[in-house]
């Protein structure tokens, strides 16, 4: 192999060795050559570049006589060509370098950046000395310097200005009238806290370009110096957001003075730095029985304190005593995560390293941490900060004597409300002249509540819903068991005054699996209308029996659920109707799900869905929108529901269930839930001894081991899938496997492979008749061809699958093939074709309302804008994307955000 090197003394090598190339005139004329490398010099071209303006009289016999030498000395191919010469290597840097930076600038890719610039050995061609050269070597210099400066772009878009800010430094000093650079500056210095640096280097360049050039520094300059005067939070794109997330204030909140005093004590200890920090911050305990009013109180002082936490308040619900499974520590750090604003693509993959990062988030910041309903020491721990400056509020059953002890806990004992208390909270509930007219009755409601606040507010409630009914008539109501009084006993007398569909609707509460539901939901699990069952709900939130948390959203707290779980098993109800109510809700999920995954992804292949049960009321999102927003709210209900599946043996809801969620939980990144499903699926897919099924998990699987990073699993799965396809005869499914394996391939840079995965799937589609499968395999192995090189093959094949598409009348097709197309063109350098690819691609996919698509084709149009010098075009592209991406909670929003700060 033959290799030239100009990025620093001239140098050949011939399978590794070094040859010498001659005396520096020789030089001259081969760095003359290698300027066109693979292109045709004529001769006078060449005079020029090794003699400048007054070549010497015999300059074409003597240029004869270099090439000679160079051929016999070196092995290099210096062919002749009409009049002129062309030389051809196996390897010449210069190439290399441009080949890596195209690369590195589309991708955004800093190993390519650093492969590229690890080319330079120093000053091109050092030690030649012509005009040409000096000119060239500038131009060469400052295509590097541009480099170093994209490269930088990214750095400080990944959040590395420590990294970068001492190298910039340096670089000042070489290029102190370099705006880009000093604005790089800046930056750095800025997101390091060094404010004052960075608006020193401005000044400093604006007096230097008034004194060399009597001139302003220019208008993106400016606009950054006004956003760090004005701490525009724009100018650091990497300031996490403020987080908001405790529940809304409670109303009619009365007494515990003392305790509130207590928590401001704590919280006051910690600020003075008197508390024991073990752990990290201030950590309280606040226990005591159900129903006491743990969360109440916890919700109401974080209220009154959260302006002192200026990054945020997190909150998260443990479910410690639920009926339901408890949240995993690994879960609620993930919800945190994303509080914080960390992309799916960043999030990493195990749960050590999701704690981590979640520390290191919390570092050096003020926040309010509300864990509530926790189970015990374990369950909280992994969730506590590892440095000051935090508060973390616990409630719990249990006094965590544990989180006490080894981690410096506050402990915080709730207990009963006093005799004035429990008055207070019934008269801000139910008014004072009430309270004050029937003081007999009062008394007996307090001791019959046992003085526990949701006791009281259920009872406040029943009061408020009639005004007209004594507070005698109401503690009569209030009758004990066995001579004892329970919160049950006050649950029964507002259940006993509901009329008996209301009642029917919270027995039936108790056996929904999730931790809430719609109206919807509502309807089908009593198999009533939608009409009928908002009166229901309504009742059952006016008597609060029912919270209505969220607009059209219900709740309760777990000791209602509880109740209603108890009511639901007791004789009211057979065991065939409970059974039917769980079989109706369990079909509403499954088919609206359905309807949502197909409204997300409308050309996906359906999977048959057993015919929905009388009295379901499904929901049938119709747009991707709607789609969108469904799953949003319902998705920790569906994963609710597929555990309950998984325990009762529904193995035909638990692998559809799992289909139905796959693509939404792969747009927005909840790779571990895809994981888990994928799982359950596969499980219920043998145990129905089901191919199709099982072969449909597998791949589902896939896809989640391919998004945590392990592909040999992903390529074990999607085998499996492929050899219970084939053992079965199922054509269609075979070909979306390889469909599936050519992605595999891609994500591993197996190009040439992941392109004969869609040749297979071709072949098959061909088979089966299927016109659009085979256009869209055609499709993707165009752009296999691309990466691999082959620009002519993959325009072929990507202008046929358009025209099978047109053919077709698929509109998405379309779109899709016209999108790839565009993105080849842009790879090829034609980046004026590309546009006019990539504005009908656009157009066809928001016709459709297919917003993934659309932002990832305006993605590559802002390439191609930005490779044609229109900077303001590709801006607005990349932002429209980034928008769209950040709404979809895509993690290619990053990536987008990247090339957007890269862009200045």
């Amino acid at each position: 192999m033959l290799e030239c090197r100009v990025l620093g003394p001239v140098e050949v090598r011939v399978d590794g060795r070094p040859v010498d190339v001659g005396h520096a005139r020789q030089c001259c004329v081969l760095v003359a050559l290698l300027a066109d490398a693979g292109r045709c010099v004529p001769p006078e071209r060449l005079a020029h570049r090794v003699w400048g303006d007054e070549p010497p009289p015999r300059a074409r016999n003597l240029l004869s006589g270099y090439v000679s030498r160079l051929r016999k000395t070196t092995g290099i191919d210096v062919a002749r060509e009409g009049t002129g010469y062309v030389v051809r290597v196996d390897e010449f840097d210069l190439s290399r370098f441009d080949t890596l930076l195209a690369r590195a600038r589309a991708e955004a890719d800093l190993a390519r950046y650093d492969e590229a610039l690890a080319l330079w050995r120093g000053e091109p061609f050092a030690g030649l000395d012509t005009p040409w050269i000096r000119a060239w070597r500038e131009a060469l210099t400052a295509r590097r310097f541009a480099a170093e400066l994209d490269r930088t772009d990214l750095v400080l878009a990944e959040g590395g200005h420590a990294e970068v800010v001492d190298r910039l430094a340096a670089r000042i000093t070489a290029h102190p009238l370099d705006e880009r650079l000093t604005g790089q500056y800046m930056l750095a210095l800025y997101r390091c806290g060094r404010q004052a640096d960075a608006l020193r280097a401005y000044e400093r360049l604006r007096h230097d370009l008034a004194e060399e050039l009597g001139a302003d520094p220019g208008p993106a300059l400016r606009r950054l110096h006004r956003g760090m005067l004005r701490a525009d939070p724009g100018v650091d794109p990497h300031t996490l957001p403020v987080p908001r997330q405790l529940p809304a204030a409670p109303r009619g909140f009365a007494g515990r003075t003392r305790e509130l005093a207590a928590l401001d004590a704590i919280a006051a200890a910690g600020a003075a730095g008197d508390a024991v920090e073990t752990s990290g911050g201030v950590v309280c305990v606040v226990s005591g029985s159900a129903g006491v009013g743990k969360t109440t109180l916890a919700v109401r002082w974080a209220h009154r304190v959260a302006d002192r936490f200026v990054d945020g308040q997190l909150h998260v619900d443990l479910r410690g005593f639920d009926t339901r499974e408890a949240v995993a520590p690994d879960e609620a750090v993930r919800g945190f995560l994303e509080a914080l604003g960390v992309a799916a693509e960043r999030m990493p993959t195990g749960p050590d390293a999701r704690v981590g990062l979640y520390r290191t988030l919390l570092h050096g910041r003020r926040m309010l941490l509300l864990l509530d309903n926790a189970r015990d020491a374990a369950q909280v721990r992994p969730l506590l900060p590892a440095a000051p400056g935090c508060l973390v509020l616990v409630t719990s059953r249990r006094r965590l004597a544990d989180l006490v002890r080894a981690d410096g806990a506050f402990p915080l004992t709730l207990e009963l409300l006093s005799g004035a208390e429990s008055e207070d909270l019934l008269a801000r509930r139910i008014g004072a002249a009430r309270v004050a007219a029937e003081r007999d009755a009062v008394d007996r409601i307090v001791e019959r509540c046992a003085r526990l606040p949701l006791a009281l507010a259920v009872v406040a409630a029943r009061a408020a819903a009639h005004p007209g009914f004594t507070l005698a008539a109401l503690a009569a109501e209030l009758v004990p068991r066995e001579g004892l009084y329970d919160v049950r006993d006050v649950l029964a007398s507002s259940y006993r005054a509901l009329d008996e569909r209301s009642a029917r609707l919270f027995r039936l509460f108790g056996a929904h699996p999730g931790p809430d539901l719609s109206t919807h939901a509502a309807a089908s699990l009593a198999g009533l209308s939608t009409v009928e069952i908002r009166r229901l709900l309504a009742t059952l939130s006016d008597a609060h029996l029912l919270t209505e948390y969220l607009p059209g959203r219900y709740t309760a707290h777990d000791l209602l659920r509880d109740y209603a779980r108890e009511l639901l098993l007791s004789t009211v109800d057979s065991e065939p109707a409970r059974r039917d109510a769980t079989a109706r809700v369990l079909d509403h999920y499954l088919h609206s799900a359905c309807a949502a995954a197909l409204a997300l992804h409308p050309h996906r292949d359906p999977i048959p869905l057993p015919r929905k049960g009388s009295g379901v009321t499904a929901e049938a999102p119709g747009s991707y929108a709607e789609a969108t927003r469904w799953f949003a709210a319902e998705h920790r209900v569906l994963l609710a529901v597929v555990e309950h599946c998984v325990r009762a043996g529904a193995h035909e809801h638990t692998w559809r269930l799992a289909w139905a969620m796959w693509t939404f939980l792969d747009r927005t990144g909840r790779w571990q839930d895809l994981w888990e499903l994928g799982r359950a699926a596969v499980d219920a897919g043998r145990a129905l001894h089901d191919p199709h099924a099982e072969a449909v998990s597998h791949r589902l699987l896939a896809r989640a081991t391919m998004n945590r990073d392990d592909l040999d699993a992903a390529i074990g799965h999607l085998s499996a899938a492929l050899a219970l396809y084939r053992r079965t005869g199922d054509l269609a499914g075979e070909a979306n496997t390889h469909n599936n394996l050519a992605v595999v391939r891609e994500a591993q840079g197996r190009y040439r492979d992941a392109g004969e995965e869609n040749l297979r799937a071709l072949r098959l589609y061909t088979e089966t008749g299927n016109a659009r499968g085979g256009a869209m395999a055609l499709n993707m192995a165009g752009r296999y061809d691309s990466l691999c090189g082959d620009h002519g093959s993959a325009v072929g094949r990507c202008e046929t699958a358009l025209s099978m598409f047109t053919a077709l009348g698929d509109r998405i097709g379309e779109a899709i093939a016209r999108a790839t197309l565009g993105h080849v063109l842009h790879g090829l350098g034609k980046h004026d074709r590309a546009v006019d690819c990539l504005l009908p691609a656009i157009a066809g996919f928001e016709a459709l309302d297919d917003r993934h698509h659309v932002a990832e084709s305006l993605v590559v149009l802002g390439d191609a804008h930005h490779a044609m010098g229109d900077r303001d075009a590709a801006e607005r592209a990349w932002r429209r994307a980034r928008a769209m991406l950040t709404e979809l909670r895509h993690p290619d929003a990053e990536r987008v955000a990247r090339r957007l700060a890269s862009a200045g």
